[in-house]
């Protein structure tokens, strides 16, 4: 039974905080959603597009029932600490990039000034001719070797934040590297002097749209003598024993961030913090979801104390991490593997895609076979068509997705009614294997997603009586294949 209250109650929640965090306006969460200000990720925005329109649906279509409204009620409290964190994080970036920028105007005007300043010294002084010096004693002067740091410490016997205010932040290349049993499948945490890390967990779960999902956690504790606001964290996540990193942030404009709330983290506090990776789909590839090992290696890079001032040392050396043999499961397809694949003639079209008429131009790496066309209701109960497709994988390594180059006619007629190169929203249209993606050798039953909402042509009374009647045929050709770390093969 539907508890219409509950429903529009927390439907309004996730409207709210679109509105006042994101800047969303207009009516209904999609509208609200589609002129948000910060960046949402996708698969948060197409969550919300599902609560929305179940909320219309409870409200405007009669006879609807929820099964389960407390369930539809949890999805929106799990919506709305995604849009905070996400909002946590879009805030904290643009005030990075803002001090970047104004920190670089500020050099450029310093570096100019200097520059007229010499001009116009030399334009008031012309400059003599030059002196040639006596012969004499060379001036002797004092060289300072640089000072070395020693192997940085992750307890109590790290220095005072005062030292390292005063001298200023160690570059990384004079730290020791510290061992690191990343290659063994285990994490690790690199601290600095201020914030040390105890402990590091990575995984991943079912969420609550029953869709996989990484989790990361970290404890921390507070060695400094101030309160620490927040921390920036870079991290690495290496899988099946890989020496190079398949997710490195220190690299990009991605970084993670610990927050510890209105009150801070005390002096000699210590706390487990999850990090919200939400906004960085490279966490969730294929790849690193069926990787036998994996294992990830924080490091501290920034510090703000109570006032929101960096403070303390700035990152450590990453530790060095050693190749080991891959797992069966992340290991990317062998050189002679892929050489073969790549030189292998295309599989010529499908005698099983055409068992209804439909044909299928494959590729030597995706068997596509079982072709279907039907037309069916939505959730709106308005008709739209479904292609489904039997699907196998043999291109050595694992699959995210496939796009394909498709034409639909009318039987009778030499021309399409739907191409989609001709199609100004997307070239191509595409399958998706799912969070896992599809394994090397295996098969699956899947749909291809149609953008129905932008193309139009599906929906016309020819198109939909055509397919209704089973008077229309496909012709699909494949064209991109992307692998489990989201790369076009």
């Amino acid at each position: 039974m539907t508890d219409l209250n509950k429903v529009i109650g927390s439907a309004k929640s996730i409207e709210r905080i679109l509105a006042e965090q994101f800047g969303g306006s207009g009516r209904g969460m999609r509208e609200k959603l589609d002129s948000a200000r910060y960046p949402i990720p996708e698969p948060l925005k197409k969550r919300i597009a599902y609560l929305a329109r179940v909320r219309n649906r409870c409200v405007h279509e009669e006879g609807y029932e929820l099964e389960d409204t407390e369930d539809y009620v949890r999805k929106c409290e799990s919506v709305c600490r995604e849009l905070r964190e996400a909002h946590a994080i879009a805030v904290r970036v643009a005030q990075q990039r803002a001090s970047k920028g104004s920190k670089a105007n500020l050099r450029f005007m310093m570096v100019g000034g200097v520059v007229l300043a010499l001009a116009a010294a030399w334009w008031a002084v012309p400059p003599s001719a030059p002196q040639v010096p006596e012969a004499g004693p060379m001036a002797q002067g004092t060289a300072t070797e640089p000072e070395t740091a020693g192997p940085p410490s992750h307890g109590d016997a790290a220095a005072p934040a005062t030292r390292h205010a005063a001298a200023g932040p160690a570059p990384a290349e004079r730290i020791a590297a510290e061992p690191a049993p990343a290659a063994t499948g285990t994490h690790q945490g690199v601290g600095n002097d201020v914030l040390a890390v105890e402990s590091v967990q990575f995984g991943y779960t079912k969420g609550s749209f029953h869709d996989v999902e990484p989790t990361m956690s970290v404890t921390v504790r507070n060695i400094s003598d101030r309160i620490i606001a927040s921390a920036r964290v870079d991290g690495r996540l290496y899988i099946g024993g890989e020496a190079e990193p398949l997710v490195d942030t220190a690299t990009d404009d991605k970084p993670l961030f610990l927050f510890f709330g209105e009150r801070g983290l005390a002096p000699g506090e210590r706390r487990k913090e999850t990090i919200s990776l939400f906004g960085d789909d490279r966490w969730s590839l294929p790849d690193a979801i069926n990787a036998g090992k994996r294992a990830l290696v924080l490091r501290i890079a920034q510090v703000s104390d109570g006032r929101e001032k960096a403070f303390g040392a700035g990152p450590r050396a990453w530790p060095v991490v050693q190749a080991a043999t891959q797992d069966a499961a992340a290991a990317a397809p062998s050189a002679a593997k892929a050489r073969a694949a790549a030189a292998s003639p295309a599989i010529p079209p499908s005698p099983r895609g055409q068992e209804s008429g439909h044909m299928v131009l494959n590729d030597s790496r995706l068997e596509v076979s079982s072709v279907t066309l039907s037309a069916r209701k939505d959730s709106f109960g308005d008709r739209e068509p479904s292609i489904v497709m039997t699907v196998t994988n043999h291109a050595g390594t694992t699959l995210s997705a496939a796009a394909f180059h498709l034409q639909l006619f009318i039987k009778g007629e030499s021309t399409p009614v739907i191409d989609s190169d001709q199609n100004t929203f997307s070239k191509d249209v595409s399958i998706y294997f799912g969070d896992a993606g599809l394994l090397d050798g295996k098969t699956t039953r899947t749909e291809l997603y149609l953008n129905t909402f932008h193309d139009r042509q599906w929906k016309a009374p020819d198109v939909m009586n055509a397919i209704g009647s089973g008077n229309a045929q496909l012709v699909l050709r494949v064209t991109t294949l992307t692998d489990g770390r989201k790369r076009k093969l």
